[in-house]
């Protein structure tokens, strides 16, 4: 069985294009991975990464452990908006929303109770490819 999510860039004007990810999707993962990714590839390359996944349905996996950061879905296109970064009636339990200005990264959690994603977390990137963690209720654009 594998941890779904999807993950989102939020641009300036508040708009989401984001992306469904089928393997590792849990924080341990996609946190380190995300931050990986922007350090060496910037916020944009992540932009455009998303919208040529979703192209081919998502990503299948996304890791920042193994020799290839990410690999291709073959299925039909769906990019996500915000509301389907975050639609509760999806497969995946967790989501990531990227700010394209700064690359700090709000981590999601499916509430099955409550039938709705929580905020989990912020990160904020350092200059050095580190990251810091943030656990106050984000600014909800």
């Amino acid at each position: 069985m594998s941890t779904h999510c999807n993950i989102g860039i939020r641009h300036p004007d508040g708009t989401v294009q984001g992306c469904y990810v089928h393997m590792d999707g849990y924080p341990d993962n996609m946190v380190p991975s995300l931050v990986s990714y922007i350090s060496h590839r910037t916020t944009t390359g992540l932009a455009l990464l998303i919208s040529q996944a979703a192209a081919g349905g998502g990503l299948h996996s996304f890791s920042c452990f193994s020799g290839v950061d990410y690999e291709f879905r073959d299925y039909d296109p769906e990019l996500l908006d915000k509301c389907g970064v975050l639609d509760y009636s999806g497969a995946a339990p967790f989501a990531y929303l990227v700010c394209l200005e700064t690359g700090d990264i709000e981590c999601w959690e499916k509430d099955y109770d409550a039938r709705e994603f929580v905020f989990l977390a912020s990160y904020s990137i350092d200059d050095l490819g580190g990251y810091s963690i943030h656990v106050d209720s984000p600014d909800l654009w």
